[in-house]
């Protein structure tokens, strides 16, 4: 039995903007004939990837807005295979073929960014606009202020229109396609020349109108330069005023500990105030309870002066008592009543 990969073409249609119904269909030709259909693949003229679809023998493209049904314009791959392989040994073989929609003229996404273009007195500029437009348009009127501009014989102004490769947002991505460049040549500007301009296209689908702003190019650099100086002024100003909030904040801190360590010292102070008020609490209970035990313990028949003497000598070694001019004095005359006291009871008792 003989057996081959399939070839794969696929058809080549041409719609129109208002259009319904747009098929795609793929045609495998190989043995067997049995095919598994892979996904589907729209692509620009310049191979880029718009889209994808399920695979099948047929492809319905997807129902748009009239007015977006050029983007539907392009490649479309179909894969396919049958499971034999072909002589570079692969199972999956690919064709393709080229749908058209005939639509009105549209503004491409390079020019709709470009609505401000600018020129310098004295001097020409163009001004333009990038079409796609299947078919080409068949006519184009430039206006100034909603009037009509007329080229023929000026020495003002000159028209013209050339194919070129423009880019435009096709199912959501932006892509290359075959399209036209239309200008308008305006010479030695004066400032009565910066204003609007519209550009009026047409073909058998459709009339479309884009309005450029021509500024000029002095007053565009005095504008940035302007902008630029007030940017540069706010974010100056707001450095300095970070670096006095972070020099406030750092100032506030360091007063903040100096005010809890002024604090923690003034408490430790008291604290060993208060350590030492009742260590001497201590040391004069403890001598004045002494003194009671020795007075307790030393009968009157016994005291004498040795005795006495042993008693103020125990109050003088207390710890933290000091002995002033004034107790000394007081001590001595009690030494010396204790002294006549005692010979007064050796009397008396001999």
């Amino acid at each position: 039995m003989i057996t081959d990969a399939p070839d794969i073409t696929v058809s080549s249609p041409t719609y129109t903007q208002n259009d319904d119904i747009r098929i795609v269909t793929c045609y495998p030709s190989g043995k067997p004939d049995s095919y598994t259909y892979h996904k589907w693949q729209h692509r620009s003229k310049y191979g880029e990837l718009i889209r994808e679809f399920n695979g099948n023998k047929t492809l319905r493209l997807p129902d748009a807005p009239v007015l977006l049904i050029y983007q539907d314009t392009g490649e479309y791959v179909c894969i396919a295979s049958n499971g034999i392989k072909d002589k570079y040994n692969k199972f999956e073989q690919t064709g393709s073929g080229l749908v058209t929609v005939n639509a009105q003229p549209v503004y491409t996404s390079d020019t709709i960014n470009k609505v401000k273009q600018f020129g310098e007195i004295s001097k020409a500029v163009d001004i333009y606009v990038n079409v796609y437009s299947v078919p080409q348009f068949n006519s184009f009127i430039w206006s100034r202020d909603g009037t009509q501009i007329t080229t023929q014989n000026s020495a003002k102004y000159e028209t013209s229109s050339s194919p070129t490769i423009v880019k435009d947002k096709i199912h959501g991505k932006e892509v290359q396609l075959d399209g036209y460049n239309v200008t308008l040549t305006i010479r030695d500007l004066i400032a009565e020349d910066f204003t609007d301009y519209t550009v009026t296209l047409k073909n058998g689908f459709g009339t479309v109108i884009h309005t450029i702003v021509l500024e000029s190019a002095e007053s565009s650099k005095n504008t940035s330069v302007l902008i630029g100086g007030v940017v540069g002024a706010v974010v100056t100003l707001g450095i300095v005023c970070a670096a006095v909030i972070v020099i406030l904040f750092l100032k506030r801190r360091g007063e903040q500990n100096k005010t809890d360590t002024n604090d923690t010292s003034y408490e430790n102070s008291g604290l060993q105030e208060r350590q030492n008020n009742d260590e001497y609490e201590e040391v004069g209970n403890q001598c004045v309870s002494d003194m009671q035990q020795k007075q307790s313990n030393t009968t009157y028949e016994s005291l004498g002066v040795k005795d006495m003497l042993n008693v103020y000598a125990g109050l003088e070694n207390c710890k933290g008592l000091t002995t002033s001019k004034s107790q000394q004095i007081e001590k001595n005359e009690l030494k010396a009543s204790s002294s006549n006291n005692y010979l007064e009871l050796n009397a008396t008792h001999g």
